[in-house]
């Protein structure tokens, strides 16, 4: 016997009502994700000048919520919670508010004014870059905290080299001649200097004593402990480390691969360099300025990158540099300096850590 089975049109039309009902009620009760987002985005100018405001801090008032501005002033937030007042902040400048309208996007801009502030041994009036009136006074007592203007020192130091490889792609790593070898691509991380993936593929750690002595020129280094791992290739160590041996943060010129690059703290850095007070912070109790710096123009040998600058004696408390992308350094795609300085004898900074 053949079963027949036959449905209403009212069944299947209040059906139809009914489950369109329960979507709209849901559709208004439950939160729209997308809905509750806060999305800004905007740029931050000097009002004086109309130049853009790298570095500084943009944030919901009341909370920790926010972003620093990148090297062109651009900034961008995303936020389910946040406030309804948006702050800008930057050393040297008076502190900015903006109202914002809770879930949309919109977009923000601030004009900041220079204001006066006080630092240790420096006075900084509207209109003056604070960064510059702090380098100006490095450059100044760069005689006396370079180290080679003493006629002996002696400083343990740790250095570390690292070779990676970068760009690495799918379409290379998927080769039939490196299957075998598969497994190397295990150990692959994300640079934080670029973004980019990376492979290690070398890396020197040494612990030594440097001798240095003025006249007759000598220098001396007694490595106490060393350890290398992954291409154990005496020449990489050799042309890598000697380079880096070699870089003295208070000369004028850095020499890397043949190549000289304009130190940030040249006596002619402002020609070359923009220069941004960041932040202040006791380090090791003894209190710094943080300035940031970037080129003035591309395709030229210089930096980007950042260094604490002691209060009082305006010597480097620590910096971290690296070169920019647009240099034609051979092989190299990326090479990141960094070095900290120690007070020996509560007279002289010397060099600690060189990485």
């Amino acid at each position: 016997m053949k079963t027949t089975r036959t449905y209403s049109s009212t069944n299947i039309s209040s059906f139809t009502t009914g489950f369109l009902l329960a979507c709209c009620l849901l559709f208004f009760i439950l939160p729209d994700a997308r809905a509750q987002v806060t999305k800004i985005r905007g740029k931050i100018t000097d009002a004086a000048t109309g130049e853009p405001m790298p570095f500084v801090n943009v944030y919901f008032k009341g909370t920790t919520i926010g972003a620093t501005s990148d090297l062109e002033g651009f900034y961008s937030l995303e936020t389910k919670s946040g406030s309804d007042t948006l702050i800008a902040s930057s050393i040297g400048y008076s502190i900015a508010t903006k109202s914002v309208v809770r879930f949309r996007y919109q977009e923000i801009n601030f004009a900041l004014l220079p204001n006066n502030i006080s630092l240790s041994e420096v006075v900084i009036r509207p209109g003056e870059n604070p960064a510059e009136i702090i380098l100006k006074k490095v450059i100044e007592r760069k005689p006396d905290n370079n180290r080679e203007k003493l006629d002996y020192y002696e400083y343990e130091a740790y250095n570390k080299i690292q070779l990676d490889a970068n760009n690495l792609s799918e379409k290379f790593m998927n080769r039939k001649i490196l299957k075998p070898f598969s497994f190397i691509f295990d150990y692959i991380d994300t640079s934080a200097v670029n973004g980019k993936t990376y492979l290690p593929v070398f890396l020197s750690e040494s612990l030594s004593d440097v001798y240095y002595r003025k006249s007759p020129s000598s220098s001396r280094e007694v490595i106490k402990a060393n350890r290398v791992s992954g291409i154990r290739d005496e020449s990489i160590s050799q042309l890598l480390g000697d380079k880096v041996q070699q870089v003295n943060i208070y000369d004028n010129y850095i020499t890397l691969f043949q190549k000289n690059f304009v130190s940030p703290i040249a006596g002619f850095g402002l020609l070359s360099y923009k220069y941004y007070l960041v932040d202040s912070a006791n380090m090791d109790g003894q209190w710094c300025y943080n300035l940031a710096f970037k080129p003035r123009r591309k395709h030229e040998f210089t930096f980007t990158g950042n260094m604490w600058i002691h209060d009082t004696t305006f010597a480097v408390r620590r910096i971290d540099m690296r070169i920019e992308d647009d240099a034609n350094i051979n092989f190299i795609n990326d090479l990141v300096l960094q070095q900290d300085y120690n007070l020996v004898d509560k007279a002289w900074w010397m060099l600690s850590r060189k990485d």
